[in-house]
């Protein structure tokens, strides 16, 4: 099989062979591994830290494959952080799992609920308002973490708990979504999506 290097016209570069990218470098140095890392004849986990984007302005937040953020193939497990998130507005925060047929709003399954020092104070189903952090407030910044995990296919579960620094109140969320095609991409919005991003940041990690 012949091995050749590949030049790209973003200044990226590949080894190949038989034509397939099997290690690529990056514009910023990076080695990304396509496929399995083999020790001898054993897989070896892969880990990614994306870079962190600000949430101070916007309405939404994209790690996604057009700027080069997207969620690579390997993936099996995703946590997404949040640091000191907040919005302008009351609409709810949400995430929006997509493939390369853009981002999926429909079908999924979950609730999530907030708690006020021992009272629950509110639920609500998710269906169409995807990974819906059911409760905000203009004064309130979210701190914590959301985790996907593969299940088989392209089927996903997902759990986190999220701190309110505006009150003395948690958000979590629990459930499964079935994306139409491989997960490729993941869009933080308010339900609205009209309230604009304020303060904060967010950040994905990716292990496979």
């Amino acid at each position: 099989m012949t091995t050749s290097i590949k030049s790209n016209t973003d200044g990226s570069s590949a080894i190949q062979t038989g034509g397939v990218d099997r290690i690529q470098i990056t514009t910023s140095g990076n080695i990304v591994i396509p496929g399995s890392l083999l020790v001898g004849t054993s897989s070896v986990s892969k880990m990614e830290l994306l870079t962190a984007k600000a949430t101070t302005s916007g309405t939404t937040v994209d790690f996604s494959p057009t700027d080069g953020t997207g969620i690579p193939s390997w993936a099996k497990k995703i946590t997404i952080t949040f640091n000191g998130v907040s919005s302008n507005g009351t609409s709810p925060l949400t995430i929006y799992l997509g493939t390369t047929s853009g981002y999926e709003n429909t079908s999924y399954n979950g609730s999530s609920s907030y708690v006020s020092g021992t009272n629950v104070c509110g639920v609500a189903m998710l269906g169409s308002t995807g990974v819906n952090l059911q409760y905000n407030a203009a004064v309130d910044s979210r701190h914590g973490s959301i985790t996907f995990t593969l299940i088989s296919g392209n089927t996903w579960a997902f759990s986190g708990n999220l701190a309110l620094s505006g009150s003395s109140s948690t958000l979590q969320v629990a459930g499964t979504k079935t994306v139409a095609a491989t997960l490729d991409r993941i869009r933080i919005t308010s339900v609205n999506g009209t309230d604009l991003f304020d303060t904060g940041s967010v950040n994905i990690l990716v292990e496979g």
